[in-house]
């Protein structure tokens, strides 16, 4: 009975992963927008900052999102290999 709940809880947490990974693409920022030009050098800077990290957050958001599928994926194919085995 442990050994089956075990599974189970595998399976339950491989889905739930998904779901975490669903959020984490769902929640990719959109890029600012900052009008037609800069009007000084520091604005300009300070736009390309902003840019900048808008990127690296859609680059992280986008690899955590995957790395939580692949977790997932894993996961439930494991429970279900050791239901299967376990019949």
């Amino acid at each position: 009975m442990k050994k089956n709940l075990f599974n189970y809880l595998l399976i339950g947490l491989g889905i739930l992963s998904i779901i975490f990974a669903v959020v984490c693409f769902s929640m990719i920022a959109e890029e600012p927008y900052f009008g037609t030009g800069s009007f000084s050098r520091m604005e300009g800077m300070l736009e390309e900052v902003a840019l900048n990290t808008m990127i690296t957050t859609k680059c992280i958001s986008l690899g955590f999102g995957f790395t939580l599928i692949v977790f997932g994926l894993t996961l439930i194919l494991f429970g279900v290999k050791r239901i299967k085995e376990e019949k």
